[in-house]
């Protein structure tokens, strides 16, 4: 699979792939995205496994696409199901869900 087209909605990133299927995943995985300006978003380069952003140092392989979406819960500071606590200030404004693997 190889994407011919992406764009973004709302939390969404889409793909639409050589073979006709439109595929979605959220952002929220992706922080540098999440955070990036529409223009960020739309420099980005098309490779054989996946979409790359230099300027912001992102990837996200087109297998990725057709992973379900996982639950997303709130964190909690010292929630020992996470396996650390993050403290310093770039942890801390993370979007402040993470996957529990529940």
């Amino acid at each position: 699979m190889v994407a011919k087209k992406v764009w973004f909605e709302g939390e969404r990133i889409y793909i639409e792939t050589d073979d006709g299927r439109t595929l979605w995943q959220s952002i929220l995985y992706y922080q540098r995205l999440r955070n990036a300006t529409k223009e960020q978003r739309e420099d980005y380069e098309l490779g054989a496994f996946g979409i790359h952003w230099e300027e912001i140092d992102e990837d996200v392989s087109y297998e990725s696409f057709e992973y379900d979406d996982l639950p997303l819960v709130p964190y909690t500071p010292g929630d020992k199901r996470f396996g650390c606590c993050p403290t310093d200030g770039d942890a801390a404004e993370f979007v402040g869900t993470v996957y529990t693997g529940n």
